[in-house]
């Protein structure tokens, strides 16, 4: 025998099995395991991936949510941003105005009275929508009205009052086809 070991097997030479296997016997057994290793390692990724694939549609529908939360607050803040800005305007208004009505009672005490017969002898449906000062005792008012005949009686009011020692009627135009019909826009100076 060429073999470098001993065959003990007692088994008759027909019934034994060849000790020397063909080039494909010996390379059957390992051709199966690394068949068997490649389909796990194939079914596993297919596996991780379905779970990752899984796990992204999750996360995708989860960052639409977010991303639409993220858009309402996004144009909540710059309506914050819009109101702050506005509230901070009409704070720093509201003190110009303040300081502005100090100085003029600080300056000019006898004014206060003269602005309030102004105000106080308006008409129903008549309206001052401003008030300047031209000199120190001539004043131009300006305001709406619902008839030129309202402007007209406080025009003459005025003239009858004695803290008034003028009133003159300047101006007296129609509002146009938007306002109600007979309103006026009108203007009158008024020196005390």
């Amino acid at each position: 025998m060429s073999s470098s070991f001993i065959d003990i097997n007692l088994l008759a030479g027909s019934r034994r099995g060849a000790l020397q296997q063909t080039m494909w016997q010996r390379m059957v057994l390992p051709g199966l395991v690394v068949l068997a290793l490649a389909l796990l390692l194939v079914i596993g990724t297919s596996l991780l991936k379905l779970r990752n694939d899984r796990r992204i549609v999750e996360q995708r529908v989860e960052l639409q949510a977010v991303s639409e939360e993220v858009r309402t607050m996004s144009s909540v803040m710059a309506e914050v941003w819009a109101l702050q800005e506005q509230v901070t305007l009409l704070a720093s208004q509201a003190r110009e105005l303040r300081d502005d009505a100090a100085q003029v009672e600080g300056r000019n005490v006898a004014v206060a009275p003269f602005l309030d017969l102004i105000q106080s002898t308006l008409l129903p449906r008549m309206e001052i929508t401003a008030i300047a000062g031209t000199s120190p005792t001539t004043y131009v008012v300006q305001g709406t009205a619902g008839s030129d005949l309202l402007v007209i009686d406080y025009a003459n009011q005025l003239r009858e009052s004695d803290q008034v020692r003028e009133a003159v009627l300047r101006s007296v135009e129609s509002l146009g086809e938007d306002a109600l019909p007979g309103s006026v826009r009108w203007t009158i100076e008024v020196e005390r």
